[in-house]
């Protein structure tokens, strides 16, 4: 879906960064396995990053009847190893049908290099008991925008309402390949098996235009 060429672009101007940066880099710890590990809004840096978004929405263009932006970026260069979780306590517009994920193969994933994986019809599912959650963590004051207990125990109770639901595994996915997640759909990275192995790839994000984006306060 994503042509290889913004790919191959992506991929050389980020070994250049990885080379001319390697000190800082390793300074705050965002090397695993000599790999670089969740990275924020790269997209900042590496511009070229921003053409897959540009590519990404001429391909869903007749699927949202809303303007989209770029929420924010996550780079991968291992496995994200993340447990099922849902997108959307961090990415909540008070919608819930307007905000989704997207996820590129900047090369090929096999089983052995953390692919990604995704619960069928999880997204509609109804929400746990989202008042009982937060009178367990904070009774009497607001909630944070960020915990992780709180977020933890939120994906606990939606993986026990689907346990007995398909789990989809996205192996031997082909580099360029795009995969869409509604937010609310349980989804999560499989353990990265072969640490000699990259496994590079690129989320996004997308929300309405022009629209406030809540987190777990909200």
């Amino acid at each position: 879906v994503i042509s290889q060429e913004i790919i191959d672009k992506i991929n050389l101007k980020i070994d250049s960064f990885k080379k001319k940066n390697s000190r800082f880099l390793n300074e705050y710890n965002l090397f695993r396995n000599q790999k670089l590990h969740r990275i924020i809004n790269f997209h900042i840096l590496i511009e070229e990053i921003k053409e897959v978004y540009v590519e990404i929405l001429t391909k869903i263009n007749e699927i949202f009847y809303h303007d989209t932006t770029l929420w924010s970026s996550i780079y991968f260069e291992t496995g994200s190893e993340q447990p099922l979780h849902r997108d959307l306590p961090y990415f909540y517009t008070g919608e819930m049908d307007t905000s989704f994920g997207c996820w590129v193969a900047l090369e090929d994933i096999t089983v052995n290099n953390g692919p990604l994986q995704a619960i069928k019809k999880s997204h509609l599912l109804k929400q746990p008991n989202l008042d009982q959650i937060r009178n367990i963590y904070f009774p009497n004051v607001e909630v944070p925008s960020s915990d992780n207990n709180v977020f933890e125990h939120y994906n606990q109770e939606v993986r026990e309402m689907c346990k007995n639901y398909e789990t989809i595994e996205y192996s031997n996915i082909k580099k360029g390949s795009l995969i869409i997640w509604h937010i609310n759909t349980l989804h999560g990275g499989k353990m990265h098996l072969d640490t000699n192995q990259s496994r590079k790839s690129l989320v996004m994000h997308l929300t309405p235009k022009n629209k406030f984006v809540g987190h777990l306060d909200y």
